[in-house]
Order: C-alpha cells, then sequence, then structure tokens
C-alpha cells in the first residue's frame, strides 16, 4: 500500500488522487518541461510554479461547496502581500477579453475577497472549469487528465507572456 508524506497509508481517495496524477506530472515535466510539483501525492491538486514567486499553475478537483464536483486549471495568485495579488489580479482582468480569446473560453475570475464565499480573502484564482470528480477520472481518466495537459499548456502559452510583461 502506497504511503503519504507522512508516512501513513493513503486513503481510498488518496490513492486515486495518487494514481490521476501520476501520469499527469510525468507529462508536464518530461513533455512539456514544467518544472516538478511538490504537492504531496494524496492531495486533490498539483501545483506548478509560473517562474514567478507566489503565483502558480494549479490542477485541482474541487471539494468546496461553490465549486464541488468541478476539476479546475487555474492561475493562482497568492503571495503574502494581500494587495499586491489584488492589483496583479486587477491588471491581469484588464486583459481579459484578449486571454479569453487566445484560450477560446470564457474563463472564471475570481478575486476572493470573502464576498463570494470564499474563505482565502488573499488570493485570487483565473480558472477554467470542467464538469467532473476524482469517481469521474478513475471511470476515465484520459479525458480528464488530457483537458488538464491541454490546459495548463494554453495557460502557460497565454498568461506566461502577460505575467513576464506585468512584472518585469
Amino acid at each position: 500500500m502506497a504511503k503519504n508524506t507522512g508516512g501513513k497509508p493513503l486513503s481510498e481517495k488518496g490513492e486515486m488522487y495518487r494514481e490521476f496524477f501520476q501520469p499527469l506530472v510525468h507529462t508536464m515535466t518530461r513533455t512539456h518541461k514544467f518544472p516538478h510539483p511538490s504537492t504531496p501525492e494524496d492531495e486533490n491538486y498539483r501545483d506548478f510554479r509560473t517562474g514567478h514567486g507566489g503565483i502558480i499553475y494549479g490542477a485541482n478537483f474541487h471539494g468546496q461547496k461553490h465549486r464541488k464536483g468541478k476539476v479546475a486549471i487555474c492561475v493562482y495568485i497568492t503571495k503574502r502581500d494581500k494587495e499586491w495579488n489584488k492589483q496583479l489580479f486587477d491588471q491581469m482582468k484588464e486583459h481579459k477579453d484578449s486571454i479569453e480569446a487566445a484560450l477560446g473560453e470564457q474563463l472564471c475570475w475570481e478575486r476572493l475577497d470573502g464576498l463570494d464565499g470564499s474563505d482565502n480573502k488573499k488570493a485570487c484564482r483565473i480558472s477554467a472549469l470542467l464538469d467532473g470528480t476524482i469517481e469521474d477520472a478513475s471511470k476515465n481518466p484520459e479525458e480528464i487528465r488530457g483537458w488538464m495537459i491541454d490546459q495548463l499548456v494554453a495557460f502557460r502559452r497565454v498568461f506566461g507572456p502577460i505575467l513576464d510583461g506585468l512584472l518585469r
């Protein structure tokens, strides 16, 4: 039985996350040259560094009330400086139309000021969402994993230059 980073056996769901994310991480790090994530293997997400401290590309299975049953790829802005996070989010949102046109879809823009029921009032998140759960992914992993891979590559292609321009 696989064990988590604390040496305890993985839960059934933790094992499902590990089995789902291992091939995704392999593809992202080997084929697409993303940095290897440091996320524990039994978590419902994997984070990939963007090259800018406090900003990550995330691949998630959401369990939060307002996102339950959703799979997401996101740019997550989470420096310790709340005002910096909000300012960067607002600057990025000025590019919303061109970003969504380049990605070919509408995104979920969440400033996370606490008004949306979120607990994290410091961070901000920009996401592409897909219906799905880890249970769905265990039945048909290639569909959800393929979507995540395509989205991560597209997010880096579109958001990378914007972040580079705003943060130089």
